[in-house]
């Protein structure tokens, strides 16, 4: 079986993610991996050249509609940065656990410490209170995931 990405299967993927009604949770969608949500009005700036990078919110499945709502509400009031998504019932296989989902909040930079940092702060404010990682999203593009044997594949830990 080839490890290669198959860049249409990823687009048919994000079409189908931005194609449930905002409505659906993540617990109730199963034919999509992520569901997304886009603040397209806030003033923050793209992706930089240091590359970006995201909090990584780990959480039961039983939990991760509540904190979704949370997450998503914070995102588009402005509080976080421009994108987060959530992981669905659909399975997947770079998850440490099965019992977890996870939370995915970009920033636009991972070297910008001061802006990662108030990221984190918002997540606390949201009842994030346990330590979570923050990965580059160039450690994720290398395939670099705990299950598949790479350690500290975060930048940061809080």
């Amino acid at each position: 079986m080839s490890s290669e990405i198959n860049h249409d299967d990823v687009v048919k993927s994000q079409q189908k993610a931005f194609s449930h009604n905002e409505e659906n949770l993540p617990s109730q969608i199963n034919d999509t991996p992520w569901v997304y949500a886009i603040n397209k009005t806030i003033d923050y700036p793209s992706t930089t050249n240091n590359e970006g990078g995201k909090w990584m919110v780990m959480v039961y499945r039983e939990q991760v509609d509540s904190f979704w709502l949370k997450i998503k509400e914070s995102l588009l009031a402005g509080q976080l940065g421009r994108e987060a998504k959530s992981s669905t019932k659909m399975p997947n296989p770079n998850s440490p656990d099965p019992r977890l989902g996870v939370i995915i909040v970009y920033t636009n930079d991972a070297q910008n410490e001061p802006d990662v940092m108030r990221v984190r702060e918002v997540l606390r404010n949201l009842g994030v209170t346990w330590k979570i990682g923050y990965k580059t999203d160039n450690a994720t593009l290398r395939g670099q995931y705990n299950v598949r044997g790479k350690k500290r594949v975060s930048l940061y830990y809080c």
